[in-house]
């Protein structure tokens, strides 16, 4: 029967080391997670403002950032100009949220949903939250694009172009064939 050596002390506080580095990574990910939850209830707290119509209302509820960068006024043209002629929302889905650093000591998070809209079908909302002086999750920006189009629009498109050379091909054959004769 052969002994195994027993793990020397260096390594033993390695693997110490790394177990307590785990530890602190999902504590780390549990707080970021309660974060970002909060700051998702903000944000759909502050879309139902704007889907309504509640413009201005959407102005005094975003954060103190947002409003230093833009006017009640020129807020509540933007969103008639630029929001009103999407028509109403259909259909918005999260599709994602991540974590972006914030000076001083603040973080931010972005959030993007999958819209569809009365007057367009696919489109992308974002919206970027950050934690207020008044400890409160608050929008500080939001823009609507277009979305990218999925993986299978994208290859059906390509499909239908190799398609479209293969006959174009096929028809410069036939015409030289033609010629030939």
């Amino acid at each position: 029967m052969r002994l195994r050596a027993l793990p020397t002390r260096p390594s033993v506080l390695l693997i110490g080391a790394a177990i307590v580095l785990a530890l602190l990574t999902d504590i780390a990910s549990a707080i970021d997670d309660d974060k970002s939850a909060a700051a998702l209830v903000a944000a759909e707290k502050w879309l139902a403002l704007v889907d309504t119509g509640n413009y201005g209302a959407s102005w005094k509820e975003a954060s103190d950032v947002f409003k230093a960068g833009i006017s009640r006024e020129t807020w509540v043209q933007t969103l008639h100009s630029d929001r009103e002629p999407e028509g109403r929302i259909i259909s918005r889905k999260i599709a994602g949220r991540r974590f972006e650093p914030s000076p001083p000591d603040n973080r931010s998070v972005m959030i993007w949903y999958d819209t569809s809209f009365q007057n367009r079908q696919r489109a992308v909302e974002r919206l970027w939250t950050r934690l207020d002086k008044d400890d409160q999750w608050r929008v500080t920006g939001y823009v609507i694009t277009a979305a990218s189009p999925d993986r299978r629009s994208m290859l059906m498109a390509l499909l239908l172009m190799l398609i479209i050379i293969a006959v174009w091909f096929m028809e410069l054959k036939l015409k030289r064939d033609a010629a030939e004769q």
